[in-house]
């Protein structure tokens, strides 16, 4: 007769090889895991936001610094890339989450649960004004939020200055390749 030890052991390597079948197999194996074909928010002349298809590619630099700064601070702990199973998730925080969007992310940053939007959704629908002041205070912006204050990023931001003779100026933005991720 077999220990309940053994048997314990047993069943414990069967269902992590389930596990690990299910999860990382199963997904790998449906032809969607593997596009690069994603949506991407665009801003019409009438103000209006579309969703259109393309094709995704790697980070601009700038893009990867900000990716840096989202790992850093744990951001992606609420603003996770989890895809969400609950129906009418989208109309709340818009489109789930593709694989192509994810397609140039390593380490791969999948949260077990999704507090906030995912970032990528959110570049066009606010202003850049609303997510300086929902950095500073997010009680500010979204009265109810859960996300803590970043008010160090601002005091360790560092720009040259130079003066001129209509007062001081900042230099000029760099460009990215891309207009929003």
């Amino acid at each position: 007769m077999t220990s309940i030890g053994s048997l314990a052991v047993g069943a414990g390597f069967g269902f992590v090889t389930l596990a690990m079948f299910v999860q990382g197999f199963l997904p790998a194996m449906i032809p969607e895991s593997r596009s690069k074909q994603v949506s991407r928010a665009v801003r019409t002349d009438l103000g209006d936001v579309k969703w259109l298809r393309y094709d995704a590619s790697d980070y601009a630099p700038l893009e990867r610094i900000g990716r840096g700064v989202y790992i850093r601070e744990g951001c992606w702990y609420c603003h996770s890339q989890y895809v969400r199973p609950v129906a009418g998730e989208d109309l709340r925080w818009g489109p789930v989450s593709e694989a192509g969007e994810y397609a140039f992310d390593l380490p791969q940053l999948l949260s077990t649960r999704r507090i906030g939007p995912d970032l990528t959704r959110v570049g066009l629908k606010y202003s850049d004004d609303w997510h300086y002041a929902h950095l500073w205070d997010p009680r500010l912006a979204v009265p109810d939020s859960v996300m803590p204050s970043f008010k160090w990023l601002y005091t360790r931001l560092r720009l040259p200055v130079t003066n001129t003779e209509s007062g001081p100026m900042l230099p000029p933005r760099p460009r990215s390749g891309r207009t929003s991720r």
